[in-house]
């Protein structure tokens, strides 16, 4: 991907600007790159990435939670873990415009000690803490075997339960 940095030609992206800010204007698609300590900030039009070295990409292919997390480990590094709401606006901003249900990393994990919410305990497919959440409303409800958790257009990206064989798109994501 062709980039260009404030004040710079325009150069291919490459691993050393992960620590930067991406700023995309969702109306004209440019995209301007920031440095994370340079006090600027992305205008309120503009759609903020991170400064970190997680990516997310989204893949438009429909799978179950297991041929997905398959898929995300071959390609990529996993299924999407969203840590902060930070990372949750990326993917956010990533699925715009898109409809349906994407798959997300967080299953439940039976008999599991992880962090638990209600009788239902989850964790990364990564294997990482599970603390932050964007649960929709009355979610998860572990309705009929529903174990694994896609980002849902209806809701606003926000996190649904469902079963895992469902075959739905996902949001994979690379980095650290």
């Amino acid at each position: 991907m062709l980039v260009k940095q404030l004040g710079q030609d325009w150069s291919y992206w490459s691993s050393s600007l992960a620590k930067l800010i991406m700023c995309v204007d969702q109306n004209l698609g440019r995209l301007i790159i920031l440095s994370c300590n340079s006090g600027i900030s992305c205008h309120s039009l503009w759609t903020l990435s991170f400064c970190g070295t997680r990516q997310f990409h989204v893949v438009n292919t429909d799978k179950n939670w297991v041929d997905a997390q398959k898929y995300c480990r071959e390609n990529f590094t996993d299924l999407a873990t969203i840590e902060s709401q930070e990372e949750m606006n990326i993917v956010k901003a990533a699925l715009k415009g898109m409809t349906g249900d994407f798959w997300i990393g967080l299953k439940e994990i039976p008999g599991q000690t992880k962090v638990a919410k209600g009788t239902c305990v989850w964790m990364w497919s990564d294997g990482s803490i599970f603390s932050y959440t964007s649960w929709s409303s009355g979610q998860p409800d572990n309705n009929a075997g529903d174990n694994c958790v896609t980002a849902k257009s209806d809701f606003g990206f926000s996190w649904n339960d469902l079963r895992c064989y469902w075959t739905k798109n996902f949001v994979c994501y690379k980095g650290e």
